[in-house]
Protein backbone atom coordinates (compact mmCIF):
# COMPACT_ATOMS: atom_id res chain seq x y z
CA UNK A 1 0.00 0.00 0.00
CA UNK A 2 1.26 3.49 -0.86
CA UNK A 3 2.16 5.68 2.06
CA UNK A 4 0.63 9.12 2.25
CA UNK A 5 2.36 11.61 4.52
CA UNK A 6 3.62 15.18 4.80
CA UNK A 7 7.09 16.48 5.56
CA UNK A 8 6.95 19.62 7.70
CA UNK A 9 9.50 21.90 9.40
CA UNK A 10 10.31 20.95 12.99
CA UNK A 11 9.49 24.51 14.08
CA UNK A 12 6.06 25.60 12.85
CA UNK A 13 5.49 29.01 11.27
CA UNK A 14 2.30 30.78 10.25
CA UNK A 15 3.32 30.27 6.61
CA UNK A 16 5.66 27.47 5.57
CA UNK A 17 6.52 25.22 2.65
CA UNK A 18 5.70 21.55 3.15
CA UNK A 19 6.24 18.45 1.04
CA UNK A 20 3.19 16.22 0.68
CA UNK A 21 3.59 12.65 -0.58
CA UNK A 22 0.26 11.46 -1.95
CA UNK A 23 -0.46 8.32 -3.98
CA UNK A 24 3.21 8.04 -4.96
CA UNK A 25 3.57 11.69 -6.01
CA UNK A 26 5.36 14.58 -4.32
CA UNK A 27 3.82 18.06 -4.03
CA UNK A 28 5.35 21.25 -2.67
CA UNK A 29 2.54 22.94 -0.77
CA UNK A 30 2.62 26.44 0.71
CA UNK A 31 0.76 26.07 4.02
CA UNK A 32 -0.79 28.94 5.98
CA UNK A 33 -2.15 28.67 9.53
CA UNK A 34 -4.74 30.94 11.12
CA UNK A 35 -6.95 33.80 9.97
CA UNK A 36 -7.44 37.01 11.96
CA UNK A 37 -11.13 37.38 12.72
CA UNK A 38 -13.40 38.79 15.39
CA UNK A 39 -15.54 35.67 15.66
CA UNK A 40 -18.05 37.27 18.00
CA UNK A 41 -18.84 39.99 15.46
CA UNK A 42 -19.43 37.60 12.57
CA UNK A 43 -21.32 35.09 14.75
CA UNK A 44 -22.93 37.60 17.09
CA UNK A 45 -26.51 36.37 16.78
CA UNK A 46 -25.63 32.73 17.43
CA UNK A 47 -23.45 33.57 20.43
CA UNK A 48 -26.19 35.71 21.97
CA UNK A 49 -28.94 33.17 21.56
CA UNK A 50 -27.43 29.76 20.94
CA UNK A 51 -30.45 28.07 22.46
CA UNK A 52 -32.65 29.64 19.80
CA UNK A 53 -30.27 28.39 17.09
CA UNK A 54 -30.39 24.86 18.49
CA UNK A 55 -34.19 24.99 18.58
CA UNK A 56 -34.39 26.18 14.97
CA UNK A 57 -31.92 23.52 13.83
CA UNK A 58 -33.95 20.78 15.51
CA UNK A 59 -37.06 22.08 13.76
CA UNK A 60 -35.24 21.99 10.40
CA UNK A 61 -33.98 18.46 11.04
CA UNK A 62 -37.51 17.30 11.85
CA UNK A 63 -38.96 19.07 8.81
CA UNK A 64 -36.41 17.99 6.21
CA UNK A 65 -34.83 14.73 7.36
CA UNK A 66 -37.86 12.50 7.19
CA UNK A 67 -37.78 9.15 5.43
CA UNK A 68 -39.54 10.23 2.25
CA UNK A 69 -36.93 12.97 1.60
CA UNK A 70 -33.87 10.77 2.10
CA UNK A 71 -31.76 8.56 -0.13
CA UNK A 72 -29.13 6.06 0.97
CA UNK A 73 -25.57 6.56 -0.26
CA UNK A 74 -24.42 3.28 -1.79
CA UNK A 75 -20.93 4.38 -2.92
CA UNK A 76 -18.37 6.70 -1.34
CA UNK A 77 -18.94 10.09 -3.03
CA UNK A 78 -15.21 10.41 -3.78
CA UNK A 79 -13.57 7.04 -4.43
CA UNK A 80 -16.74 5.05 -5.25
CA UNK A 81 -15.99 2.28 -2.76
CA UNK A 82 -19.14 0.52 -1.55
CA UNK A 83 -20.48 2.02 1.67
CA UNK A 84 -21.12 -1.43 3.14
CA UNK A 85 -17.43 -1.41 4.10
CA UNK A 86 -17.56 2.09 5.63
CA UNK A 87 -17.71 2.64 9.39
CA UNK A 88 -20.11 4.80 11.37
CA UNK A 89 -18.14 7.55 13.14
CA UNK A 90 -20.80 9.76 14.73
CA UNK A 91 -24.54 10.47 14.86
CA UNK A 92 -25.56 14.14 14.79
CA UNK A 93 -29.22 14.84 15.59
CA UNK A 94 -29.69 11.10 15.12
CA UNK A 95 -28.24 11.08 11.59
CA UNK A 96 -25.19 8.83 11.02
CA UNK A 97 -21.97 10.01 9.37
CA UNK A 98 -19.81 7.23 7.92
CA UNK A 99 -16.12 7.17 6.99
CA UNK A 100 -14.77 5.43 3.90
CA UNK A 101 -12.06 2.88 4.72
CA UNK A 102 -10.22 3.56 1.45
CA UNK A 103 -10.05 7.36 1.03
CA UNK A 104 -11.00 8.44 4.62
CA UNK A 105 -13.82 10.69 3.35
CA UNK A 106 -16.78 11.22 5.71
CA UNK A 107 -20.35 11.51 4.52
CA UNK A 108 -23.96 11.14 5.60
CA UNK A 109 -25.16 7.62 4.92
CA UNK A 110 -28.73 8.84 4.44
CA UNK A 111 -28.99 12.31 2.96
CA UNK A 112 -31.54 14.55 1.32
CA UNK A 113 -32.19 13.62 -2.29
CA UNK A 114 -30.72 16.00 -4.89
CA UNK A 115 -34.05 17.72 -5.51
CA UNK A 116 -34.82 18.11 -1.80
CA UNK A 117 -31.29 19.37 -1.13
CA UNK A 118 -31.67 22.06 -3.79
CA UNK A 119 -35.07 22.95 -2.37
CA UNK A 120 -33.53 23.33 1.10
CA UNK A 121 -30.76 25.67 -0.07
CA UNK A 122 -33.14 27.69 -2.22
CA UNK A 123 -35.90 28.20 0.32
CA UNK A 124 -34.86 27.49 3.93
CA UNK A 125 -34.97 30.90 5.63
CA UNK A 126 -32.99 29.92 8.72
CA UNK A 127 -30.08 28.63 6.60
CA UNK A 128 -29.94 31.79 4.50
CA UNK A 129 -30.29 34.12 7.48
CA UNK A 130 -26.64 33.44 8.36
CA UNK A 131 -25.48 34.98 5.09
CA UNK A 132 -28.16 37.60 4.51
CA UNK A 133 -28.04 39.44 7.82
CA UNK A 134 -28.00 43.17 7.06
CA UNK A 135 -26.47 43.95 10.47
CA UNK A 136 -23.17 42.23 9.70
CA UNK A 137 -22.72 42.88 5.96
CA UNK A 138 -19.50 44.84 6.29
CA UNK A 139 -18.14 42.52 8.97
CA UNK A 140 -18.57 39.52 6.66
CA UNK A 141 -16.93 41.38 3.78
CA UNK A 142 -13.98 42.68 5.81
CA UNK A 143 -13.34 39.69 8.06
CA UNK A 144 -14.38 36.77 5.86
CA UNK A 145 -14.24 37.68 2.17
CA UNK A 146 -11.35 40.15 2.05
CA UNK A 147 -8.82 37.86 3.85
CA UNK A 148 -9.78 35.03 1.49
CA UNK A 149 -9.32 37.27 -1.53
CA UNK A 150 -5.91 38.40 -0.25
CA UNK A 151 -4.86 34.75 0.12
CA UNK A 152 -6.08 33.91 -3.39
CA UNK A 153 -4.14 36.85 -4.86
CA UNK A 154 -1.01 35.91 -2.92
CA UNK A 155 -1.03 32.26 -4.01
CA UNK A 156 -2.02 33.02 -7.61
CA UNK A 157 0.74 35.61 -7.81
CA UNK A 158 3.27 33.19 -6.32
CA UNK A 159 2.52 30.63 -9.04
CA UNK A 160 1.81 32.83 -12.07
CA UNK A 161 3.56 36.12 -11.16
CA UNK A 162 0.50 38.20 -11.94
CA UNK A 163 -2.99 39.00 -10.70
CA UNK A 164 -5.89 36.90 -11.95
CA UNK A 165 -7.86 38.55 -14.72
CA UNK A 166 -11.27 37.14 -13.81
CA UNK A 167 -12.74 35.03 -11.00
CA UNK A 168 -15.84 32.81 -11.04
CA UNK A 169 -17.36 32.18 -7.60
CA UNK A 170 -19.54 29.05 -7.62
CA UNK A 171 -22.19 28.99 -4.91
CA UNK A 172 -21.74 32.70 -4.27
CA UNK A 173 -24.30 32.84 -1.45
CA UNK A 174 -25.17 36.48 -0.85
CA UNK A 175 -22.31 37.77 -3.03
CA UNK A 176 -19.87 39.00 -0.38
CA UNK A 177 -16.80 37.54 -2.10
CA UNK A 178 -17.80 38.76 -5.57
CA UNK A 179 -18.30 42.22 -4.09
CA UNK A 180 -14.87 42.11 -2.40
CA UNK A 181 -13.25 41.18 -5.73
CA UNK A 182 -14.90 44.00 -7.64
CA UNK A 183 -13.97 46.49 -4.93
CA UNK A 184 -10.35 45.51 -5.60
CA UNK A 185 -10.80 46.11 -9.32
CA UNK A 186 -10.89 42.41 -10.23
CA UNK A 187 -13.48 41.14 -12.68
CA UNK A 188 -15.66 38.63 -10.84
CA UNK A 189 -18.96 36.84 -11.36
CA UNK A 190 -20.99 34.59 -9.09
CA UNK A 191 -23.31 31.63 -9.57
CA UNK A 192 -26.09 31.07 -7.03
CA UNK A 193 -29.29 29.01 -6.99
CA UNK A 194 -30.93 30.74 -4.01
CA UNK A 195 -33.28 33.55 -5.01
CA UNK A 196 -32.91 35.06 -1.54
CA UNK A 197 -29.13 35.24 -1.96
CA UNK A 198 -29.49 36.73 -5.44
CA UNK A 199 -31.89 39.41 -4.22
CA UNK A 200 -29.70 40.23 -1.20
CA UNK A 201 -26.68 40.68 -3.46
CA UNK A 202 -28.62 42.85 -5.90
CA UNK A 203 -30.10 45.05 -3.17
CA UNK A 204 -26.97 45.46 -1.06
CA UNK A 205 -24.08 45.27 -3.53
CA UNK A 206 -25.71 46.19 -6.83
CA UNK A 207 -24.42 42.95 -8.36
CA UNK A 208 -26.48 40.46 -10.36
CA UNK A 209 -25.50 36.88 -9.61
CA UNK A 210 -26.13 34.24 -12.26
CA UNK A 211 -28.97 31.87 -11.41
CA UNK A 212 -27.43 28.73 -12.91
CA UNK A 213 -26.52 25.15 -12.04
CA UNK A 214 -22.74 24.91 -12.40
CA UNK A 215 -22.82 21.22 -13.31
CA UNK A 216 -25.46 21.36 -16.02
CA UNK A 217 -24.44 24.81 -17.29
CA UNK A 218 -20.66 24.57 -16.88
CA UNK A 219 -20.14 24.22 -20.64
CA UNK A 220 -21.09 27.89 -20.99
CA UNK A 221 -17.89 28.83 -19.16
CA UNK A 222 -15.40 26.55 -20.95
CA UNK A 223 -14.20 29.24 -23.36
CA UNK A 224 -14.43 32.02 -20.82
CA UNK A 225 -11.70 34.31 -19.51
CA UNK A 226 -11.91 33.01 -15.92
CA UNK A 227 -8.56 31.94 -14.56
CA UNK A 228 -9.75 31.25 -10.99
CA UNK A 229 -12.78 29.21 -9.92
CA UNK A 230 -13.70 29.37 -6.22
CA UNK A 231 -15.92 27.10 -4.12
CA UNK A 232 -16.33 28.71 -0.69
CA UNK A 233 -18.25 26.20 1.44
CA UNK A 234 -19.89 24.45 -1.51
CA UNK A 235 -18.49 20.93 -1.96
CA UNK A 236 -19.77 19.80 1.43
CA UNK A 237 -23.30 20.68 0.30
CA UNK A 238 -23.48 18.77 -2.99
CA UNK A 239 -24.03 15.05 -3.68
CA UNK A 240 -21.29 14.90 -6.33
CA UNK A 241 -18.23 16.93 -5.27
CA UNK A 242 -15.96 15.22 -7.81
CA UNK A 243 -18.15 16.38 -10.68
CA UNK A 244 -17.86 19.98 -9.46
CA UNK A 245 -14.07 19.78 -9.56
CA UNK A 246 -14.21 18.15 -13.01
CA UNK A 247 -16.37 21.01 -14.24
CA UNK A 248 -13.88 23.53 -12.82
CA UNK A 249 -11.08 21.71 -14.65
CA UNK A 250 -12.93 22.07 -17.95
CA UNK A 251 -13.24 25.81 -17.34
CA UNK A 252 -9.58 26.26 -16.39
CA UNK A 253 -7.54 23.64 -18.26
CA UNK A 254 -6.81 25.76 -21.35
CA UNK A 255 -5.59 28.67 -19.22
CA UNK A 256 -3.75 26.60 -16.61
CA UNK A 257 -5.77 28.39 -14.00
CA UNK A 258 -6.36 27.84 -10.28
CA UNK A 259 -9.19 26.23 -8.33
CA UNK A 260 -9.86 27.22 -4.71
CA UNK A 261 -11.92 24.97 -2.42
CA UNK A 262 -12.98 25.60 1.19
CA UNK A 263 -14.57 22.72 3.11
CA UNK A 264 -15.26 21.60 6.71
CA UNK A 265 -12.49 19.37 8.06
CA UNK A 266 -13.17 16.09 9.84
CA UNK A 267 -9.92 15.90 11.84
CA UNK A 268 -10.61 18.95 13.98
CA UNK A 269 -11.36 20.05 17.51
CA UNK A 270 -14.90 21.04 16.49
CA UNK A 271 -15.56 17.46 15.41
CA UNK A 272 -14.43 16.20 18.82
CA UNK A 273 -16.67 18.72 20.59
CA UNK A 274 -19.69 17.84 18.48
CA UNK A 275 -19.18 14.13 19.09
CA UNK A 276 -19.63 15.02 22.77
CA UNK A 277 -22.69 17.26 22.18
CA UNK A 278 -24.35 15.61 19.14
CA UNK A 279 -27.87 16.88 19.83
CA UNK A 280 -27.09 20.61 19.96
CA UNK A 281 -25.05 21.01 16.75
CA UNK A 282 -25.91 24.00 14.54
CA UNK A 283 -22.84 24.21 12.26
CA UNK A 284 -19.89 22.12 10.95
CA UNK A 285 -21.38 18.58 11.21
CA UNK A 286 -24.75 19.77 9.97
CA UNK A 287 -26.73 16.72 8.78
CA UNK A 288 -29.04 18.75 6.57
CA UNK A 289 -26.61 20.78 4.48
CA UNK A 290 -23.15 19.36 5.20
CA UNK A 291 -23.53 15.95 3.63
CA UNK A 292 -19.76 15.70 2.96
CA UNK A 293 -17.01 16.21 5.56
CA UNK A 294 -13.48 16.10 4.15
CA UNK A 295 -10.14 14.90 5.43
CA UNK A 296 -6.89 16.32 4.09
CA UNK A 297 -6.38 13.08 2.20
CA UNK A 298 -9.89 12.87 0.73
CA UNK A 299 -9.82 16.47 -0.53
CA UNK A 300 -6.33 16.12 -1.98
CA UNK A 301 -7.48 12.93 -3.72
CA UNK A 302 -10.43 14.80 -5.21
CA UNK A 303 -7.98 17.37 -6.61
CA UNK A 304 -5.51 14.83 -7.99
CA UNK A 305 -8.10 12.61 -9.59
CA UNK A 306 -9.74 15.48 -11.43
CA UNK A 307 -6.83 17.34 -12.99
CA UNK A 308 -5.27 19.56 -10.32
CA UNK A 309 -1.91 19.65 -8.56
CA UNK A 310 -2.12 20.97 -4.99
CA UNK A 311 0.04 24.07 -4.48
CA UNK A 312 -1.29 25.69 -1.29
CA UNK A 313 -3.38 24.99 1.82
CA UNK A 314 -4.81 27.20 4.54
CA UNK A 315 -6.02 25.98 7.95
CA UNK A 316 -8.24 28.04 10.27
CA UNK A 317 -11.52 27.62 12.10
CA UNK A 318 -14.06 28.44 14.78
CA UNK A 319 -13.37 25.52 17.09
CA UNK A 320 -13.10 27.59 20.25
CA UNK A 321 -16.33 29.38 19.36
CA UNK A 322 -17.84 25.89 19.19
CA UNK A 323 -16.42 25.04 22.61
CA UNK A 324 -17.76 28.25 24.15
CA UNK A 325 -21.21 27.80 22.64
CA UNK A 326 -21.62 24.14 23.51
CA UNK A 327 -20.31 24.28 27.08
CA UNK A 328 -22.28 27.42 27.94
CA UNK A 329 -25.44 25.89 26.52
CA UNK A 330 -24.87 22.59 28.35
CA UNK A 331 -24.23 24.37 31.65
CA UNK A 332 -26.96 26.99 31.05
CA UNK A 333 -24.44 29.46 32.40
CA UNK A 334 -24.00 32.85 30.77
CA UNK A 335 -21.15 33.71 33.12
CA UNK A 336 -19.13 30.79 31.76
CA UNK A 337 -19.79 32.04 28.24
CA UNK A 338 -18.59 35.54 29.09
CA UNK A 339 -15.36 34.26 30.66
CA UNK A 340 -14.53 31.98 27.74
CA UNK A 341 -15.35 34.66 25.15
CA UNK A 342 -12.25 36.57 26.24
CA UNK A 343 -9.89 33.84 25.07
CA UNK A 344 -11.59 32.69 21.86
CA UNK A 345 -9.17 34.31 19.41
CA UNK A 346 -5.94 33.47 21.26
CA UNK A 347 -6.90 29.83 21.76
CA UNK A 348 -8.03 29.51 18.15
CA UNK A 349 -4.62 30.72 16.99
CA UNK A 350 -2.99 27.81 18.81
CA UNK A 351 -5.40 25.26 17.33
CA UNK A 352 -4.85 26.63 13.83
CA UNK A 353 -1.08 26.39 14.24
CA UNK A 354 -1.47 22.74 15.24
CA UNK A 355 -3.74 21.91 12.27
CA UNK A 356 -6.66 21.10 14.55
CA UNK A 357 -8.99 23.67 12.97
CA UNK A 358 -12.35 22.85 11.42
CA UNK A 359 -11.90 24.62 8.07
CA UNK A 360 -9.36 24.11 5.31
CA UNK A 361 -8.80 25.71 1.93
CA UNK A 362 -6.82 24.01 -0.82
CA UNK A 363 -5.55 25.69 -3.99
CA UNK A 364 -4.76 23.64 -7.08
CA UNK A 365 -3.42 24.40 -10.54
CA UNK A 366 -4.74 22.66 -13.62
CA UNK A 367 -2.43 20.10 -15.21
CA UNK A 368 -2.56 18.55 -18.66
CA UNK A 369 -4.51 15.43 -17.78
CA UNK A 370 -6.08 13.56 -14.89
CA UNK A 371 -4.96 9.98 -14.55
CA UNK A 372 -4.39 9.40 -10.84
CA UNK A 373 -6.38 7.38 -8.36
CA UNK A 374 -6.75 7.45 -4.59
Amino acid sequence: MMQNFRQIPLVAHSCQMEKWFLAGNEYKVQVTHGKPIDILTVKKNTIEDFAHSVHKKKESVKLWLNTENLEKVELCPLCKTGTDSASEVVKIHGQPYYQCTKCSHCFLLRRLSKNKLEEYFKHDEYYRATYTDNKIIQARVNQVSVPKLEWVLKEFGRIYHRRPEAILDVGAGAGHFVYACRKRGISADGIEISQQGIEFCRNNFGIELMNKDFLSDSGEFNDSDYDVVTFWGVLECVPYPQEMIKAAYRVLSKKKGMVIVEVPRWNSFSTAIQKTFPDSVVRHLDPIGHIQIFTDFSLSGCFRKNGFDIVAAWYFGMDIYELVSQTSFALQNNETREILKRVINSLQEQLDAGKLSDEMIFAGVAKSQANETF
